[in-house]
């Protein structure tokens, strides 16, 4: 069956501008919230963002980290085989 995205987006929309119309954005910010940070992440972490990067230097930070990762396997596995025999 497909799937109801559209009606789950529907959904979430009506739930959102009905909400958003009781928010007091003037308040909120004289509190020391974000509302890009606060609100409008929906919770995906956004405080917990601690720098930036180009999207380059994350694809050769992953490809180092498995580098590492799949020679400590190796050496694991080869350990432990050498100690069975």
């Amino acid at each position: 069956s497909p799937t109801p995205w559209p009606k789950i987006k529907l959904a979430i929309q009506l739930i959102l501008s009905k909400r958003l119309k009781h928010l007091n954005f003037s308040t909120f910010e004289k509190l020391g919230n974000k509302a890009w940070k606060d609100i409008w992440s929906a919770g995906q972490g956004v405080g917990d963002i601690r720098e930036t990067k180009r999207t380059a230097e994350i694809v050769s930070q992953l490809i180092e980290e498995y580098s590492r990762a799949k020679e400590q396997v190796s050496k694991n596995f080869s350990n432990e085989r050498n100690q069975n025999l």
